[in-house]
């Protein structure tokens, strides 16, 4: 399809490559916010002793922030990657009729929202078991009993989100797939 640009697959006023890499950008830094907020507002509050002891952090005035730094960074890689994927099958010529970059920023929703429903799918029903046997590590450093609890629950609502975001990838590339070939 001919949309006036001169490229049969890249839409007329696409933005070209500085719109592609600005939606790259935005794709870190949305997955740096969600990662900074939920370590900072969820996490952190249910186990400081997850980011104390599991991320070794240390203890101490400044934990808090930390884990929140920790969270930006580690937000980023997932935001980018889960861009990059999304754009790819948004415009990549042989799917048929390049997307818009509003349409294909529409699919970062599902990412997002399964990251959330998985991890309380994992917090709700997983976070009773030990797969990695962190309890005798825990009591060995001394965190025991409810912050034993607290801990497994704070990683395996990490678990989710991780596993939820791959999902939710996995269903936007589905989307955009069969949305381009109609």
């Amino acid at each position: 399809m001919d949309t006036g640009s001169g490229t049969p697959d890249v839409p007329a006023r696409s933005g070209g490559r500085r719109a592609d890499y600005l939606f790259l950008l935005a794709g870190g830094a949305l997955g740096a916010f969600f990662g900074g907020i939920h370590d900072g507002l969820v996490s952190f509050p249910l186990s400081p002793e997850y980011f104390s002891v599991g991320k070794e952090l240390g203890e101490g005035y400044g934990l808090h922030g930390q884990a929140i730094l920790l969270g930006l960074g580690a937000g980023i890689a997932p935001g980018v990657i889960g861009a990059a994927v999304i754009l790819y099958l948004g415009r990549k010529a042989g799917l048929g009729a390049a997307l818009a970059h509003p349409e294909i920023a529409r699919q970062f929703a599902y990412p997002l929202i399964a990251a959330i429903v998985v991890e309380a799918i994992f917090a709700l029903v997983l976070s009773d078991r030990d797969p990695m046997r962190f309890r005798p590590f825990l009591a060995a450093v001394g965190v025991v009993d409810r912050s034993a609890d607290r801990f497994l629950l704070v990683w395996w609502m990490h678990v989710g989100v991780y596993a939820g975001f791959g999902i939710g990838l996995a269903v936007a590339a589905i989307r955009l797939a069969l949305s381009r070939r109609r």
